[in-house]
């Protein structure tokens, strides 16, 4: 084989890597945008929610929650029990608080095809958001929230391994106060 074949056919291989990683690049990105497009959505359900118990126990999922069986593109079937248990040993692993530990509970879940118009069907790509209460209440009660204080996780997962996910720990705000009323003073002896 002549030199210019053995460079032509390096060439070749090097511009078949080169697009690989380029569109394992977007494919990344693509993820990114659709964690952090779930947990706006899961935010804004949440400053809605008036109640953090229900969501915390499950009684108030979010509006996008597709339990329908479904599977990866390679025909794997999507395991939300697994999902959920992956993430609860992430957690307990990374932040070991002992009593406090979020207890992680799927709130919002579904094929990215659902959540945005117009994305190209059939990515793979499969959304879910937990809610879990924060661990600085000390009240040990994963579904209970006694200071005005959740947390929540954003994940976008792909068949091939692909994952990327966005973090939030979010608090109420009490609403202000109302105005001071003046009070009416008599000077006296």
């Amino acid at each position: 084989m002549s030199t210019t074949g053995l460079l032509a056919g390096a060439l070749v291989v090097l511009t078949s890597g080169e697009a690989l990683v380029a569109l394992r690049h977007r494919e990344a990105e693509a993820a990114a945008a659709a964690a952090r497009a779930l947990a706006e959505i899961v935010v804004s359900e949440l400053r809605q929610a008036p109640d953090w118990d229900q969501v915390l126990s499950g009684a108030s999922p979010s509006g996008f929650h597709d339990t329908t069986p479904a599977s990866w593109p390679d025909g794997t079937p999507v395991d939300l029990a697994s999902e959920t248990a992956r993430l609860q040993l992430w957690s307990s692993t990374t932040e070991p608080w002992g009593a406090g530990n979020p207890q992680w509970r799927l709130y919002a879940v579904g094929p990215i095809d659902a959540l945005l118009a117009g994305h190209a069907a059939g990515s793979g790509l499969h959304l879910f958001a937990w809610v879990a209460d924060d661990g600085t209440d000390g009240d040990g009660m994963g579904e209970r929230d006694s200071n005005g204080v959740i947390r929540i996780r954003a994940e976008a997962r792909g068949s091939s391994g692909l994952l990327r996910g966005v973090s939030a720990t979010l608090g109420r705000v009490d609403p202000a106060p109302a105005p001071l009323r003046r009070l009416a003073w008599r000077e006296g002896n």
